[in-house]
């Protein structure tokens, strides 16, 4: 795995759930092994979400939907297409969904190679990529927490900008 593309995907997702959620909402970032042996990473967020409409067409270069075409929130649709693109090179699939009450929810799953011995998959290392990556701090990560592995989540509110 290119560490430095996961952590593309990873930046690019956080820093689209902070421009799309109101000042002062939580962000939550976990990662889990799935039933079926893939790695999860999902990025939650309390913003006004992906129509159902725009779902498929959210991962196209240059697409933006409406919401984001009539907000102050800056970009050029391309960061949700560099992401897919990177995940499909890594042969895995990134989804969004929406989250009960408001917001989005985009989940990476990779397949995760399982080394002899162990219960789970751990040639992952220890997906240092919230805490230690630069491009996040700037992205004030100080705000997103990372969900402990089997734990609930948590989570801490965005600073006010």
């Amino acid at each position: 795995m290119n560490a430095s593309q996961m952590e593309r995907v990873v930046v690019n997702l956080v820093d689209n759930a902070i421009k799309h959620s109101p000042s002062g909402t939580p962000i939550g970032v976990s990662a889990r092994i799935t039933c079926d042996g893939e790695l999860q990473l999902s990025v939650e967020d309390e913003g006004p979400g992906v129509p159902a409409a725009d779902r498929e067409r959210i991962f196209e270069p240059f697409f933006r939907n409406q919401t984001a075409r009539e907000s102050n929130v800056p970009g050029h649709g391309l960061g949700l297409a560099i992401c897919q693109s990177i995940v499909l090179a890594h042969g895995g699939r990134i989804e969004v969904n929406d989250r009960p009450g408001s917001g989005a929810c985009f989940s990476v799953f990779l397949p995760a190679p399982v080394q002899a011995g162990t219960r789970s998959g751990s040639g992952f290392g220890n997906i240092p990529l919230i805490q230690k990556s630069p491009i996040l701090h700037r992205h004030r990560a100080e705000a997103v927490r990372v969900r402990p592995p089997g734990g609930a989540p948590a989570k801490a509110p965005r600073s006010a900008r």
